[in-house]
């Protein structure tokens, strides 16, 4: 993300931070926050006409529902098989039946990951890792993990040897590293490498100042008090990113890369003081990038501040990626950066990493809300159970139990429902309501999500829980025929429920029954 191996926040220059900060986070322990008896699909996703297959310890009686509509119910032992319709971009609740107990997961079936992005992350590399046990991820749908600092060098990340030692001394080793890139796509899940698009160690940036980026005073931009130093993508630096990525895709089983950059600087010069457009510069790295990577691996940049978004336009990503800061920080920010994002890249879903501390619990319910109500992805899972509150990964964080079981049931809702959420595109409605309304349109009708916040409110802040609604009236303005009105809420794990509605002057006036975060309503 934001930044590599060390943590220093290097939007911050006031905030110099530790350059070893990473040995006493790391040597925390391995923590594992995962809950092994969580029900879930053996795969990320399905592809067309692949059965799907879940573990169910003992007798079951399970139902799988495709919207308002179950589509098979069977009884069992220990596994449930069913092999969906081959449509893809579709998505699928379960219930499962067990004596007094119940529960809840999803699946859906896409012919490529990127159709639904759900990014999640690994760090930990060390050599004799001995846990490469994926399945918590699996159980929150993650289908694409970036490799967090797996790199020997920012300049040469590929190493040497199959053991190594990181620039912080960090041992890590390429058999884990292939061991977790198995693991991942064992689940259907993709392995995307980490790496820094113009940044390198200072005896690299020394033995070749001409490819430098300096600043106005011809001195060379840094990052992280010196423990970094910025290269200029207008110089041989380009063609030397570009053949290390190469290599990286020839050695290992990667399925892209991922490329970072620090947000800033945004401006500087080349050696001789000639000024570099940077902007322009990322784009045509970029597509250098893209001009040596195979057709079916997966190109990704992090957008620091959502900048430079009006370039990308013309890069030859996968889809959009962005890490949120000031001044985008209110929650309809969220909602903004997924809705523009999302008409940049033509239509593709986006992924947003905002960090939010664990602390503040409903400040992350709501914000899952409306990144997924928007049509977008929350990078907030990964490593052992963690949940991603800071842009260096290993400062990741638990969650209480009370949390983890509410964004389980977001993970499940937006893939059970992604035809109203990934796959319905962003419109403008005439909705009367006295809440927050984000309006979408798939392909038999409208969808309406109204949330329990203002939009005004800031996610980097502890917010309260918001009061519960009840008996919310809802006025839509409508333009085709309408047989039925649906409602459903991860707040309740339940199927959707049909509303009674009536149209009066051109509008369909219906009583939403209650809103606690979230609460979706859609129309056949």
């Amino acid at each position: 993300m934001g930044t590599g191996l060390c943590g220093v926040d290097c939007r911050s220059p006031a905030r110099p931070g530790c350059l070893y900060c990473f040995s006493a986070l790391f040597h925390r322990g391995n923590r594992d926050h995962r809950d092994e008896n969580v029900i879930h699909p053996t795969k990320a996703f399905y592809y067309p006409h692949e059965p799907v297959l879940i573990s169910i310890k003992g007798r079951f009686h399970a139902t799988i529902w495709h919207l308002s509509d179950i589509v098979a119910e069977m009884d069992g032992i220990d596994q449930l098989e069913w092999t969906p319709p081959p449509t893809a971009k579709r998505g699928y609740a379960v219930h499962i039946q067990q004596r007094q107990e119940q529960t809840w997961t999803a699946f859906d079936v896409l012919d490529h990951w990127t159709d639904a992005p759900r990014y999640g992350y690994l760090f930990d590399f060390s050599p004799g890792r001995e846990k490469c046990d994926l399945r918590w991820l699996v159980a929150h749908h993650i289908n694409a993990l970036q490799f967090y600092d797996w790199l020997y060098r920012h300049d040469t990340p590929f190493p040497p040897q199959t053991d190594y030692l990181d620039p912080l001394n960090r041992p890590l080793s390429l058999i884990t590293v292939r061991t977790l890139i198995e693991a991942a796509h064992h689940h259907h899940m993709a392995a995307m490498p980490y790496t820094a698009i113009y940044a390198a160690s200072p005896d690299f940036a020394a033995q070749h100042p001409d490819w430098g980026f300096y600043d106005v005073d011809g001195k060379l931009y840094d990052f992280a008090a010196g423990f970094l130093k910025i290269m200029n993508l207008d110089s041989g630096w380009r063609d030397h990113f570009v053949n290390e990525c190469k290599r990286i895709l020839c050695e290992l089983p990667f399925d892209g890369i991922h490329v970072d950059q620090y947000g800033e600087p945004r401006y500087g010069f080349n050696q001789a003081g000639e000024p570099v457009n940077l902007p322009r510069h990322i784009t045509l790295t970029l597509k250098a990038l893209r001009h040596i990577m195979a057709d079916d691996k997966v190109l990704l940049f992090n957008l620091v501040h959502n900048h430079p978004l009006e370039e990308m336009g013309d890069a030859p990503l996968d889809f959009l990626y962005c890490e949120l800061w000031e001044p985008q920080t209110t929650l309809g920010d969220l909602a903004r950066v997924a809705k523009l994002n999302r008409k940049v890249s033509g239509g593709t879903s986006p992924v947003i990493a905002a960090y939010i501390s664990p602390d503040n619990e409903e400040t992350i319910k709501l914000a899952q809300c409306v990144i997924a109500a928007s049509g977008a992805y929350h990078l907030a899972h990964g490593e052992n159970g963690l949940f991603l509150c800071d842009p260096y990964f290993p400062k990741a964080q638990p969650v209480s139990q009370e949390l983890a079981v509410y964004l389980k049931r977001i993970a499940d809702f937006q893939v059970a429902y992604g035809e109203l959420l990934t796959f319905a595109e962003p419109c403008s409605l005439d909705v009367k309501a006295d809440v927050w309304c984000i309006s979408r349109r798939w392909d038999k009708g409208l969808v309406i999500s109204l949330l329990n916040a203002d939009p005004l409110l800031r996610w980097t802040q502890g917010l309260e829980t918001p009061a519960r609604r009840q008996n919310i009236s809802v006025g839509l303005k409508i333009q085709e025929p309408v047989s039925a009105v649906w409602c459903i809420s991860p707040d309740q794990e339940m199927p959707p429920q049909q509303l009674d509605y009536r149209i009066k002057d051109g509008y369909i006036d219906l009583i939403v029954p209650q809103l606690d975060y979230w609460t979706l309503i859609y129309t056949e």
